[in-house]
């Protein structure tokens, strides 16, 4: 597959996988796939604008059935994915927010809301750490980590977790190569993907909002 990524015509292999929601797993060729910057990747005004904002603000409040996993935690402060994640989770729905730095000053286990320091390649612990707080099953997987391809690929094995009228979010499909080349591999047999302000100076929001298992 040849795709233009910002103006950049890269090369993308497409190797088998057995990754829930994938159709093949992506590996740009003549990049680094563990780079998260790339002579490709574009740089925005604001990291969190209003519409991007508001449109997690909008989705989060009606997809709340079930747990929330969220990778990349509050880099914005107030402006954070996760002020609106969480500003729309009522009590019983357990959060958990994944980063390499501690966020646990975000924790109130009363309301369900729990973080975890690790990378999210530790998939085993995380997942045992899910299971420790009564998450079994997600409603949201927020993807906002670290952006290279193997990074997000990695972030997108946590969709298995979802739940049949769950979705996915990933933040920067407009500037960085990892959620702008994974795009390419969705499965729209299982999900239906839209692709949010690419044409504005914005990072942008692509959401796959699950329609099959």
């Amino acid at each position: 597959m040849i795709i233009d990524i910002f103006g950049k015509v890269v090369e993308i292999d497409e190797n088998p996988t057995d990754i829930f929601g994938l159709s093949f797993c992506p590996q740009m060729r003549n990049y680094d796939n563990s780079r998260d910057w790339e002579s490709f990747t574009v740089w925005h005004t604001h990291e969190v604008t209003d519409g991007n904002f508001s449109l997690v603000d909008h989705v989060s409040r009606n997809f709340m059935s079930h747990g929330i996993v969220e990778i990349g935690v509050n880099r914005n402060g107030e402006r954070s994915f996760t002020q609106a994640l969480l500003k729309n989770k009522p009590d019983h729905i357990p959060y958990l927010g994944i980063d390499i730095d501690d966020k646990s000053y975000l924790n109130e286990p009363a309301k369900k809301i729990f973080t975890i320091q690790s990378n999210s390649f530790e998939q085993e612990r995380i997942r045992e750490y899910l299971r420790s707080v009564g998450i079994e099953r997600i409603s949201i997987l927020f993807i906002d980590g670290d952006h290279s391809v193997n990074a997000v690929v990695n972030d997108w094995r946590y969709a298995d977790l979802l739940s049949e009228s769950g979705v996915v979010m990933l933040h920067d499909t407009v500037s960085h190569p990892g959620p702008r080349v994974i795009l390419e591999a969705i499965d729209k047999r299982i999900f239906r993907v839209e692709k949010h302000f690419p044409n504005e100076d914005d990072y942008g929001l692509t959401i796959a909002y699950r329609i099959s298992n």
